[in-house]
C-alpha cells in the first residue's frame, strides 16, 4: 500500500520517505528529523521506505533506498538515528553497488565496522543516548553486542573507524 511521499527539502531526488504500511506517527516525525540530520551531516541524501517488515533486521540497504522496518519507528529516536546512520554509511561508503554475493567474506566485518563508525560519528555530532543502543543491541544481537558496543564507544570517543586495517 503506498500511502504517499514526505520529501525534506525537495531539492534532490534522494531525499524522500515512501511509506508502505501504516505508521507509527510520532516514529515517523522522529524519523524525519534523523534523515534531515543526515541529508546535512552528509551532503547528500537516499530514499527510505517503510516497509511492514524487514526480516530479522530493523533497516536494510540497497543502492540508493534504505528499507526500514515500521517497527523500528516504535524505538527511541536514539536507536532510530544509530540504525539510520548505520545505513546511511553503508550508502555512503559505497557497500551496496556490489551484491552480497560477490563480495568477499572478510570484507562483510569490515562493512559492518565502518558502517558502525560512520553512525559513531554522526551521533556524537547530534548528541543522541548511546546507552539506548546499547541496550537495543543487547536485545536485537546478543551474540555480538558486547563487542559492536565497544567498537561504537571507541568509535564515538575517538572520532575514528574501529575497523580493522586490511
Amino acid at each position: 500500500m503506498n500511502l504517499g511521499f514526505f520529501s525534506n527539502s525537495g531539492k534532490s531526488p534522494y531525499n524522500k520517505i515512501l511509506l508502505k504500511c501504516p505508521c507509527n506517527t510520532a516514529g515517523l516525525k522522529n524519523l524525519n528529523l534523523v534523515v534531515s540530520q543526515l541529508m546535512a551531516f552528509s551532503k547528500t541524501g537516499f530514499n527510505v521506505i517503510i516497509e511492514e517488515s524487514t526480516g530479522s533486521s530493523p533497516a536494510i540497504s540497497f543502492p540508493d533506498s534504505i528499507i526500514v522496518s515500521k517497527k523500528l519507528l516504535e524505538q527511541p529516536i536514539s536507536v532510530i538515528a544509530f540504525v539510520m546512520a548505520h545505513e546511511w554509511g553503508h550508502q555512503m561508503f559505497g557497500h551496496t553497488t556490489i551484491p552480497p554475493y560477490l563480495r568477499p567474506t572478510s570484507g562483510k566485518q569490515f562493512d559492518e565496522d565502518s558502517a558502525d563508525s560512520y553512525a559513531a560519528r554522526f551521533y556524537t555530532a547530534h548528541e543522541y543516548n548511546l546507552g539506548d543502543v546499547y541496550q537495543f543491541n543487547a536485545l536485537f544481537f546478543p551474540e555480538e553486542a558486547q563487542l559492536r558496543n565497544e567498537k561504537i564507544a571507541l568509535s564515538a570517543y575517538w572520532h575514528i573507524s574501529a575497523s580493522p586495517v586490511c
